[in-house]
């Protein structure tokens, strides 16, 4: 059996159903092989879900630079597209001093990366917004400090996929 097209993509996943969109938008002809029997459902369906704000990453790194482009692009995408998302944020938890001053150093890092939705919060502050909910005695959280970041957002994972198939599928016909 042969082929005659211009582009292969190996594996429909997220990635590869991306990589393989933007081209057949393009109007490129492609192939995409996939072991699976649909699509999304080898490594993309057991990662973390997580679109991560990029936090963590060294300031001006291309890793840096990705994770936000990226965070925002899938955000858009999934927006304009009407696929669920949800945006639940992330907490980052100190509750020692020297936790503390590294949650300090870390605020410093994402701000840096250009993350700017971060808030410090207390204890106090925490329980009052309803971020904590838990069965923890009360003097306990009050001597938390807190990251919250808005920008760390959840996607099933399937859902792009799908939705990148279709597009895809579309552009065929």
């Amino acid at each position: 059996m042969s082929f005659d097209t211009e582009i292969v993509v190996i594996g429909a996943g997220v990635v590869g159903l991306a990589v393989a969109r933007v081209f057949a938008q393009s109007g490129r002809e492609v192939l995409i092989i996939e072991q699976e029997a649909a699509v999304g459902l080898h490594t993309s369906s057991r990662n973390s879900e997580i679109i991560h704000a990029g936090i963590y990453y060294e300031p001006n790194s291309l890793k840096a630079r990705l994770c936000r482009l990226g965070n925002a692009l899938l955000y858009d995408y999934c927006t304009n597209t009407g696929d669920e998302f949800k945006k639940l944020g992330k907490l980052i938890v100190a509750q020692t001093d020297v936790e503390i001053a590294k949650l300090h150093s870390l605020h410093k890092n994402a701000l840096a990366c250009g993350v700017d939705d971060l808030t410090l919060l207390d204890g106090k502050d925490a329980m009052r917004l309803r971020l904590i909910f838990c069965d923890m005695d009360f003097s306990v959280i009050l001597r938390f400090l807190l990251l919250h970041s808005v920008q760390t957002r959840l996607a099933v994972c399937y859902i792009p996929s799908n939705a990148y198939s279709s597009t895809i599928q579309l552009n065929l016909s």
